[in-house]
């Protein structure tokens, strides 16, 4: 199983079981708070959390099954701030890169160029990411 995405105008894949948690919109303090270990569905915008088995994200909703609720199909873009499948394993990497759309990266290495910054990110591989778009390069 695979999670197909777009960046810059290209497809990529990550292995589903490599994906940890799949945001909608920015996760704030309070709401992460609510994610302990362990724990598996959906974070509403509401900061609720809907415990239970992710079976489906398509379409523009994602089904869930939970034992109080049974199955459930949320609406993405409406209700839904993230979707947590397991939890994160951080790999130590020597740089964490932040870009302005939010987006967080942990390269293994940076090569600068006029325009870029081409990465190794420790989960999605090789990738080029334009200057004009990074918020924040942080050392370990």
């Amino acid at each position: 199983n695979l999670v197909r995405y777009m960046r810059d105008n290209a497809q990529g894949t990550v292995p589903l079981n490599d994906v940890a948690r799949i945001l909608y919109k920015p996760l704030l303090l309070d709401h992460a708070e609510k994610l302990s270990p362990g724990r598996q569905g959906l974070l509403m915008s509401t900061g609720d959390f809907l415990e239970g088995d992710v079976r489906a994200l398509k379409d523009g909703t994602v089904s869930v099954s939970s034992v109080l609720f049974g199955l459930r199909k949320v609406a993405i873009y409406d209700e839904l701030t993230a979707v947590i499948l397991h939890d994160v394993a951080i790999e130590k990497t020597p740089f964490t890169l932040t870009t302005t759309d939010g987006s967080t990266y942990r390269p293994k290495s940076l090569k600068p160029t006029l325009q870029t910054l081409q990465i190794d990110d420790a989960s999605l591989g090789e990738l080029t990411i334009p200057l004009g778009t990074l918020s924040q390069l942080r050392a370990q």
